[in-house]
């Protein structure tokens, strides 16, 4: 991956209204394990203090969806693309059987918001709370969440029900989230991509997106022995393209008229520029 500093048309001091991502909220006394029996990381690590990245996979070790996990007054949260939301629930419906599991989509009784910058943890602090510092830790006080995420800067997600008052200007550019997302390496898998990608595919293994000691769920078969027996066949790599046409997600990337990779994220870095990560077959990512 590329340091941020390499790309010099980013804009790293971001606060955007994430209104790209919907949310799932789950509640019910069988919402943990549920959640374990279905989920590519270790779900019982999930409490106010942790979140973390994880996925959904159908039987065959394909992600179906990806997302980030996370607790707040007894309930858990899946964040995930907002175009996703709709036929997530409905699938993950399917399985809940007897289990006492209610599923809401609360997309619109949340406010979620994106901060990032060097200063963004000082910024928090004046208008909320102190927040959380290391990856993957979370913290909530009263009806306001805050989620410490990966980066190459310190990036917030903040959750609350109502708009914070330092925040009531803020951007919509969701474009530039996603490629700090990008630029950090972190995937998104949405419909455009859905049952393309084992989660080794897109570095799961390297994001702590995937529990290797947890009990089973859809495709652990086929995710563990890629990863004790297997020859991974592709990987996550970061790219920049000049073009004149931005490419989408699930477009092939071809050199020479030979495929080498799948675009999984695209973002605009500068006009006649984009960012993207490839899943890239492993034998072109070697010779780069």
């Amino acid at each position: 991956m590329k340091n941020i500093k390499q790309f010099k048309d980013v804009k790293t001091d971001v606060i955007v209204k994430l209104s790209h991502l919907g949310i799932i909220k789950l509640t019910g006394a069988d919402a943990q394990q549920f959640l374990q029996n279905q989920f590519t990381n270790d779900v019982i690590k999930v409490d106010a203090e942790h979140n973390q990245l994880s996925a959904w996979c159908n039987h065959k070790g394909r992600i179906i969806v990806s997302f980030r996990l996370f607790k707040r007054q007894d309930s858990f949260y899946l964040l995930l693309p907002q175009e996703s939301l709709a036929p997530i629930i409905k699938r993950l419906q399917m399985y809940v059987l007897r289990s006492v599991v209610q599923l809401e989509d609360v997309t619109n009784n949340l406010i979620c918001i994106g901060i990032s910058g060097n200063n963004s943890q000082t910024t928090v602090t004046d208008c909320l709370f102190e927040p959380p510092t290391a990856i993957d830790t979370s913290l909530t006080v009263d009806a306001t969440t805050v989620l410490r995420i990966a980066g190459t800067i310190p990036r917030y997600i903040i959750i609350s029900e109502t708009m914070p008052d330092c925040f009531q200007t803020i951007s919509k550019n969701t474009q530039a989230w996603q490629l700090l997302d990008i630029i950090a390496g972190l995937p998104t898998i949405g419909l455009a991509t859905t049952e393309e990608f084992v989660p080794q595919m897109v570095n799961y293994q390297l994001i702590n997106g995937i529990s290797f000691n947890k009990g089973c769920y859809p495709g652990q078969e086929v995710v563990a022995r890629l990863h004790y027996l297997g020859k991974l066949k592709r990987k996550l790599n970061l790219a920049e393209i000049e073009t004149d046409k931005t490419p989408q997600s699930g477009d092939n990337v071809e050199v020479n008229g030979e495929k080498v990779g799948k675009i999984v994220n695209v973002a605009l870095l500068s006009e006649g520029n984009v960012v993207v990560l490839v899943s890239v077959i492993v034998k072109h990512a070697e010779s780069n």
